[in-house]
């Protein structure tokens, strides 16, 4: 449970998982988690929503999305740069 990012929401509490594995076992464990979370609450869980994280994407994917950010557009037209490598870090570009 640590390694989730937790949003509590109007209509409920939202889980981020940064693995498929954890929220195979968020899914697995979701009465528990839900019985839990209506005690916290005073006997009425809100919604209970865990979501997966995103697909990697490759390099050569990131490197297409940067490239066309507005941006870095003066960069590569002022200086002639040219993105060499991108990189996703913590499931996030």
């Amino acid at each position: 449970m640590r390694g989730l990012e937790v949003e509590w929401r109007p209509e409920g509490l939202r889980l981020h998982a940064p693995a498929r594995e954890l929220v195979h076992q968020l899914e697995k464990h979701r009465a528990a988690l839900e019985a839990a979370l209506a005690a916290y609450c005073g006997g009425r869980a809100p919604a209970l929503d865990i979501v997966a994280p995103r697909p990697r994407r490759s390099q050569n994917e990131l490197m297409a999305e940067f490239s066309r950010r507005p941006e870095l557009q003066p960069c590569f037209e002022l200086l002639g740069a040219s993105l060499a490598h991108c990189s996703e870090r913590g499931g996030n570009p």
